[in-house]
């Protein structure tokens, strides 16, 4: 009897032990708010166990598994008008599926709701690479390409004093540009708070700082008991 190869199976059992495990996909509760999330995150589950998945028949049933709430009535009458009297299910492709997903669940008004989020879309002390991922997103999802007008949208959902510095830097007109310049300053603002033993929450704005020390000019008018030696002394006229 041949004795198993220990050099294959200790192999197998390395790459199965560091293969990375992703959580399953919430349950999708019919709202359109949250319908395109959930499809590409069960999409993006099936991809990664692949295994699991050798048919479109496996993989439709796992998306109707994952439906909850609201969606269960429309999950309830896709499973009926894909029954056919004693043959069973037949769930069809999973590209008619997907179809009829997107034609149920998907918002009327994609690219508008999508313009609409990027404009809302703010930092909000969070970390700029986080916001910056959003921004992508929804400037994806809207196809906007216009450079002007995604800075303009980029530096005005910054943070005020990140966006006030950054502006200082004089990025190019590149978006890209702009967020090393956001990075940047972000990185300064830690480095502050640690210089500063963490006691000022945020930096202190650098120009209107200035402003402060330079409008307070009242060192500038002569006090009430400030008399002009070459002024005349009406009152011993």
């Amino acid at each position: 009897m041949d004795s198993p190869d220990i050099s294959t199976t200790t192999s197998t059992t390395i790459h199965q032990e560091h293969r990375p495990k992703y959580a399953q996909p919430d349950k999708f509760d019919g709202d359109p708010r949250n319908y395109q999330k959930w499809k590409e995150d069960c999409l993006l589950y099936m991809l990664a166990h692949n295994n699991n998945f050798p048919d479109e028949h496996t993989a439709i049933m796992f998306m109707l598994y994952h439906m909850d709430k609201k969606a269960l009535v429309w999950r309830m009458e896709f499973m009926v008008a894909h029954t056919v009297s004693g043959q069973g299910i037949h769930l069809g492709t999973m590209e008619n599926f997907l179809a009829a997903l997107d034609s149920a669940f998907q918002p009327f008004d994609m690219e508008g709701d999508a313009l609409w989020q990027l404009h809302a879309l703010k930092q909000l002390s969070r970390p700029v690479d986080k916001y910056v991922s959003e921004f992508r997103v929804f400037a994806t999802h809207v196809g906007l390409t216009d450079v002007s007008q995604l800075i303009h949208l980029f530096r005005q959902g910054l943070d005020s004093d990140i966006a006030i510095q950054a502006i200082r830097q004089g990025p190019n007109n590149n978006l890209q540009a702009w967020i090393e310049a956001a990075k940047q300053e972000e990185e300064i603002i830690r480095m502050e708070r640690i210089y500063l033993g963490g006691k000022q929450a945020k930096r202190p704005n650098r120009i209107l700082a200035k402003e402060k020390h330079y409008t307070n000019l009242n060192w500038l008018r002569p006090h009430d008991d400030y008399k002009d030696p070459n002024a005349m002394d009406v009152d011993n006229i």
